[in-house]
């Protein structure tokens, strides 16, 4: 029966957090595996159930919910494993560009420190994943795309995300920016191979003479 089973995984985690860990056992807190019927079951305390009965905590949170599960997969692991120790060694603060529940200006916002809830201290820090900005906290090394991140309001604690308009916006200036770079590189690479044409009709025709 252990050769059909393959640790389990979250299929969408809570608050957008991008996770992939392998689920534990709510018993025993040992790792749980899918097997062949689909359901989550523990080798070590031979619990079964059903992936869709089951109600998690939230780390960010700590609201209940429920999730799909899926196979555990552990390259993708070590790839965000490796992305937050990359983001806070980089130690770059992590922003938000507004915050709307509280009246302050958008230049004041580099002085406030964020953290990703109101139990944790700790900063969280900008990186970048699959070409996407991420926040990463450094206490629990929660990583989260940082459009669809919850901002905690440093003011009045309330969780907020940014507007889709926004994120838009931002996700369209970046399409033209690459644009933009990917023209200008082809422009770059048009003239120079046309110098080299030049260049070489140049030699011929000082070789005829």
């Amino acid at each position: 029966m252990e050769n059909n089973l393959k640790p389990a995984t979250w299929a969408k985690y809570h608050c957008n957090v991008i996770m992939n860990d392998t689920i534990k056992c709510q018993k025993c807190s040992n790792i749980l595996y899918l097997n062949k019927k689909n359901n989550l079951y523990c080798l070590t305390c031979n619990t079964e159930i059903d992936q869709f009965y089951i109600k998690w905590k939230c780390m960010i949170c700590s609201k209940e919910f429920s999730s799909e599960t899926k196979e555990y997969n552990p390259f993708i692991f070590k790839i965000i494993k490796v992305t937050v120790k990359q983001t806070l060694f980089k130690g770059v603060e992590a922003k938000p560009p507004y915050i709307p529940c509280c009246k302050i200006a958008r230049e004041q916002i580099s002085s406030y420190k964020f953290f990703h809830k109101k139990e944790c201290n700790e900063l969280l820090y900008e990186g970048e994943m699959d070409n996407k900005k991420i926040v990463v906290c450094s206490k629990f090394h929660m990583l989260n795309y940082y459009y669809n991140y919850y901002w905690l309001c440093p003011i009045c604690k309330k969780r907020y995300k940014l507007s889709h308009e926004y994120s838009n916006a931002n996700n369209n200036n970046k399409s033209a920016s690459e644009k933009n770079n990917s023209n200008s590189n082809i422009n770059i690479d048009t003239i120079e191979n046309n110098n080299r044409i030049k260049q070489k009709s140049i030699n011929e025709f000082s070789k005829k003479k």
